[in-house]
């Protein structure tokens, strides 16, 4: 890999997400396959920026003085999940009723 810059990207998800890190995700916002995102973590590890603590991989010293560094320490990850809408049971509609959207009539031109 030896990328500086997916390198940066994935300390600063360590250092947001800390134990709550899931690597099915990071492997998604870094667009990686597993076996590249193996090397990642394995090159991460060799340079001393990552370490177990507990069992857990987290960001070592080492990376966060890289983060301090690069003037990356500051960086956010945001996830862009949806937040999903509750439906309460007592408000929904009966599946035998026909449903129309708001604002139907507007939208449609008719038949043509």
């Amino acid at each position: 890999m030896g990328n500086t810059y997916i390198e940066l990207l994935a300390l600063v998800y360590f250092k947001n997400k800390g134990t709550e890190y899931d690597l099915s995700e990071l492997r998604y916002i870094l667009g990686l396959t597993q076996l590249q995102l193996d090397e990642l973590i394995s090159i991460l590890f060799e340079k001393n920026y990552l370490e177990y603590s507990n069992y857990v991989m987290c960001l070592s010293e080492k990376g966060l003085s890289l983060l301090k560094q690069e003037q990356a320490l500051n960086h956010k990850y945001k996830s862009d999940e949806k937040q999903l809408l509750v439906i309460h049971k007592e408000k929904a509609i009966s599946l035998d009723t026909i449903y129309v959207p708001k604002d139907f009539i507007k939208k449609y031109s008719g038949i043509k």
